[in-house]
């Protein structure tokens, strides 16, 4: 798919070079119609035969692919069930809020051999212990999709520390907190 892609991508590009040249020849009266339609008639039939073609492979080849959302699949007494990626990541970032060491975090599930890897991309405050900080990050998750939303097939849970906060931002928000805390009063 990625090739196919690719090659979407580069063919997209040249046209829309043709076309710009085409249009500046054009504008500039060095190609007229005339003299293009006699010269190279056949070609430009053929030429947008195949772009046609190819635009109706694109649409089908993504009217296909809409419907495939990835899925993580397990089997119950009373049937299968099926549980979307995005859930997961969506689960995943709201795990990480729990542990409030972590800014943000951006998961990402990923199909791999033997199951599915979770990715995760963290924001972490300043002067945290990364060891332990994403440890406990990572036992969280595996713990948590495996009791609560019965998936076993997680292979590996990978962190990327992203960005290290600063400490003015934690600072800002203290006092966004602490400000918040005055008007409630």
């Amino acid at each position: 798919m990625r090739i196919y892609n690719g090659l979407m991508l580069v063919l997209a590009t040249v046209v829309f070079i043709m076309l710009g040249v085409s249009m500046i020849l054009f504008s500039l009266d060095v190609i007229t119609i005339d003299t293009l339609a006699k010269q190279h008639n056949l070609k430009i039939l053929a030429t947008g035969i195949v772009f046609i073609i190819l635009g109706i492979l694109e649409i089908i080849i993504a009217v296909k692919n809409l419907n495939k959302m990835p899925v993580v699949a397990f089997s119950n007494p009373l049937g299968e069930v099926r549980v979307a990626y995005d859930a997961l990541e969506g689960y995943v970032q709201s795990l990480s809020k729990e542990i409030h060491e972590i800014k943000d975090a951006k998961p990402q599930v990923v199909a791999g051999r033997d199951g599915i890897e979770i990715h995760t991309r963290l924001v972490v405050e300043r002067d945290v212990n990364l060891p332990e900080l994403t440890a406990k990050f990572q036992d969280l998750v595996s713990r948590y999709i495996k009791d609560v939303m019965g998936i076993d097939s997680i292979t590996s849970i990978k962190v990327y520390i992203q960005r290290i906060a600063s400490r003015k931002s934690v600072d800002s928000r203290e006092e966004d907190f602490s400000e918040s805390e005055d008007d409630n009063i």
